[in-house]
């Protein structure tokens, strides 16, 4: 079973090196998510990221989906200003 994976809105922004979980802050960022993947090095410990392999994949698929509509949304809005 596939898990269940909420992401965002928000974001910590430049607060980022403080709050992230993997450098020992509280706030679970889309960082913290690469970082336990080891998609992301010389930033944070994934040891410190309370969160299983599967629920951070899970969330990294949730975000490219996002990302992929958001794309989409914008492709439409070019190209009806266009015509």
């Amino acid at each position: 079973m596939k898990p269940c994976v909420k992401v965002g809105p928000l974001s910590v922004g430049r607060r980022l090196a403080h709050e992230a979980k993997c450098v020992g802050g509280q706030t679970l960022t889309a960082t913290d998510v690469v970082v336990k993947l080891g998609l992301l090095e010389g930033f944070g410990d994934p040891h410190k990221v309370d969160l299983s392999q599967a629920d951070a994949r899970a969330a990294v698929e949730t975000i490219l989906s996002m990302v992929e509509e958001g794309v989409d949304k914008i492709k439409v809005h070019s190209i009806k200003s266009i015509k």
